[in-house]
């Protein structure tokens, strides 16, 4: 019996030891409780002096669970939402990174509305994220949009340089504007890849990003496109080898 306190307490201690060591470090701003109104003003007035945001807030969850509050607001003539949006941030010390707990930051989805409203006037067929309220708020700071494109082939040059000229458009009106979440174009390109369960070479859909709108990043694009379908292409020759 003695044996077994002995070797409890020790159980306790070694416990104690391990969870001393596991702290978090979350950003700047972030809470472990939901901002108040007060602060949810300051920060829609540091996007826009003139912002308003109404006191009455709702409370939600996003459709992975993610907790969030938010507040009315108009922001640069725009209607929109401050929220105190939930962020995921991993432990450190003891077992850095095996551990995840929730915090709160302020945030807005005026980003999401302001980009929508641009991609409406200039390339209505282009598709971003659906309204969703994780897709508003969007973890990561990234809006996607998918171009879209009529014909399953590859695009000749002048036609891929046209898509690159119009989603360099989108982004450069996008960003003249007081934003923090950066955009990402995806336009549809096949893949192959290799199946172990068919045991040979597949295509499957697969899309080429555009995010950066330098001329090397242009380059960059222009080159994995085109390197998608010529993979595509060599299929039959690649199956006639096994």
């Amino acid at each position: 019996m003695k044996k077994k306190s002995v070797l409890f307490s020790i159980v306790i201690l070694l416990l104690i030891t391990v969870l001393s060591g596991c702290y978090y470090d979350p950003p700047e701003g972030y809470e472990e409780h939901h901002h108040s109104y007060q602060a949810a003003l300051e920060y829609a007035r540091s996007i826009d002096p003139n912002a308003t945001v109404s006191e009455t807030y709702t409370d939600l969850k996003d459709e992975h669970g993610h907790k969030h509050r938010e507040w009315d607001a108009v922001i640069h003539g725009m209607e929109c939402h401050v929220g105190s949006s939930a962020r995921l941030v991993f432990n450190s010390g003891f077992a850095a990174g095996e551990f995840l707990k929730e915090y709160y930051t302020l945030d807005t989805d005026y980003d999401y509305y302001l980009l929508k409203s641009i991609v409406a006037e200039k390339q209505p067929a282009w598709q971003l994220d659906e309204e969703t309220v994780f897709n508003r708020y969007q973890l990561n700071d990234i809006l996607a949009i998918d171009i879209a494109v009529s014909d399953e082939r590859a695009l000749t040059e002048e036609e891929l340089d046209q898509v690159w000229k119009e989603a360099q458009a989108i982004e450069e009106v996008y960003s003249s504007h007081t934003v923090h979440k950066s955009v990402m174009f995806y336009l549809p390109a096949p893949n192959s890849m290799y199946s172990y369960q068919n045991k040979r070479y597949i295509v499957q859909m697969s899309t080429i990003k555009i995010s950066d709108f330098t001329e090397e990043g242009k380059e960059a694009f222009f080159k994995k496109y085109y390197e998608h379908w010529q993979k595509v292409s060599e299929i039959e020759t690649i199956d006639s080898l096994y």
